[in-house]
C-alpha cells in the first residue's frame, strides 16, 4: 500500500511540474523592463525544428550557441514623447524600435526614407494585447509621424490556452498631403498549438507555443513613386511563460519568394549577458539625461552622460508635432537652451546619437 501511495504521489508531482499554463495580461510587457535576448549562430540554428506540437511536449533547444545579443527597451507613452499622446492615448507601453528594424533608403524610384528613432505602441487589456501602431522621426518630415492601426492588430487574446485559435485583420493609413501616403494591411492568424516544457541555454520553462501566420500588403506613394507590394507570408513560433513579460523563445520562418518549403530564418531567446557582439536595440540604448529647471521659464540645462559621437543631434517638438528647435551636439555633454521664444506648454525633447537615445518632456511656464 505504501508503494502505491508513493507512486501516486510521484505521478501527481510529475503531472503538476509539467502542467498546462494559461497566459493572461499579467504576462505582457510593462514600462521599464529591459529583456535581453541571444540570437543563435547559423550552425546551431540549422539544427532547430518547429514540427513538434501538441500537449505535454518537451522542446529542447539547449544546443543553441549565441552569436549576437540584443536588449529590448519598453517605456511609457509619456517617455516616448508627448507628440504621440494624441494618436496613441490608450497605449499602456511603448517599445523602442531597433535600428536594424527601422526603414532605410534604397526603396527605388527615387525613394529615400529613413527613421532616426521610432516606437511601437501597445495596449494591454484584460481581453487582449493590441498593437496600436508605430511612430517615429522620419527623414521626409519635419515633425514626428504616426501610423495608427484601425482596426488594431490584436496580437494575443486572453485568457490564452492550448487549442485556442483567432484571426485579426488590421489596417493602418498615414496620409500627409503633398508629402507621403502609406497604407499597411495585415492578417494575423494565431493557433496555440502546443504546451509543455521548453529548455533553452538560459533555463527551462513551462510554456505555451503560439504559431502565428502573417500576411499583408504595403502601399506607398512618395515623391512621384507609387509602390504596392504583397508581403511574403511568414510564420512566427513563440513560446510564452508566466511572468516573463515577453516570449522566452521566438523562431521565425518563411517560404522562398517563389514558393517551396518553409525554412527557419532566425531565432532569439531570453538570456543573461554573454560575451558576444550586440545588435538591434543595443545600438540605440536609453541615454541617461536630465533637464533642469523643469518647468523652465527662461533657460533650461540639458545634460547627458557620454559624448554621443558623429551626427548626434537634439530636437524639440511642441504638442502639435512641430519642430521648434534642432542642433548638432556631437562633441558636447551639456546644452543650455534659451526658452524665451517658447510658448507656455509641454515639449518633447529628443536626443539621438549613433548608439543612444533619449526622449523626455520639457515644461515651459510663463
Amino acid at each position: 500500500m505504501q508503494k502505491i501511495i508513493l507512486s501516486s504521489l510521484f505521478l501527481s508531482l510529475t503531472i503538476f511540474a509539467t502542467a498546462q499554463i494559461t497566459i493572461t495580461q499579467d504576462d505582457m510587457p510593462v514600462p521599464g523592463i529591459l529583456p535581453r535576448f541571444s540570437l543563435p549562430d547559423s550552425i546551431t540554428l540549422e539544427q532547430a525544428t518547429v514540427t513538434q506540437t501538441g500537449a505535454n511536449q518537451s522542446w529542447d533547444y539547449s544546443f543553441f550557441e549565441p552569436e549576437f545579443q540584443r536588449v529590448d527597451t519598453f517605456i511609457s507613452l509619456l517617455d516616448a514623447g508627448i507628440t504621440y499622446a494624441l494618436s496613441f492615448s490608450s497605449a499602456t507601453v511603448a517599445k523602442v524600435i531597433p535600428v536594424a528594424n527601422q526603414g532605410g533608403g534604397g526603396g527605388g524610384g527615387g525613394m529615400n526614407i529613413s527613421i532616426s528613432s521610432g516606437f511601437d505602441f501597445f495596449r494591454n487589456t484584460n481581453g487582449n494585447f493590441q498593437k496600436l501602431g508605430s511612430g517615429g522621426i522620419v527623414s521626409i518630415s519635419p515633425f514626428p509621424l504616426s501610423l495608427v492601426n484601425n482596426p488594431v492588430d490584436v496580437v494575443y487574446n486572453f485568457p490564452m490556452s492550448f487549442g485556442d485559435k483567432d484571426t485579426s485583420n488590421s489596417e493602418a493609413i498615414l496620409n500627409v498631403p503633398n508629402l507621403v501616403y502609406v497604407r499597411q494591411r495585415q492578417t494575423r492568424i494565431n493557433h496555440v498549438d502546443g504546451w509543455g516544457s521548453l529548455t533553452t541555454p538560459f533555463k527551462t520553462f513551462d510554456a505555451l507555443r503560439v504559431k502565428t501566420k502573417l500576411t499583408g500588403e504595403d502601399s506607398i506613394s512618395y515623391n512621384g513613386f507609387n509602390f504596392i507590394q504583397p508581403r511574403a507570408p511568414r510564420t512566427e513560433y513563440k513560446w510564452l511563460a508566466n511572468g516573463e513579460k515577453v516570449p522566452v523563445l521566438t523562431i521565425n520562418a518563411a517560404a522562398p519568394p517563389f514558393g517551396g518549403i518553409e525554412q527557419i530564418t532566425n531565432a532569439n531567446y531570453r538570456d543573461t549577458t554573454q560575451n558576444v557582439a550586440y545588435v538591434g536595440i543595443d545600438e540605440m540604448q536609453s541615454l541617461d539625461a536630465k533637464m533642469y529647471p523643469n518647468p523652465s521659464s527662461n533657460f533650461v540645462t540639458i545634460e547627458w552622460e557620454t559624448i554621443l559621437g558623429k551626427n548626434a543631434e537634439l530636437a524639440i517638438y511642441d504638442m502639435t508635432g512641430r519642430l521648434v528647435h534642432k542642433e548638432q551636439i556631437s562633441n558636447n555633454q551639456q546644452l543650455i537652451l534659451d526658452t524665451h521664444t517658447f510658448g507656455a506648454g509641454q515639449y518633447t525633447v529628443i536626443i539621438s546619437g549613433e548608439k543612444q537615445h533619449f526622449s523626455g518632456t520639457l515644461s515651459v511656464a510663463r
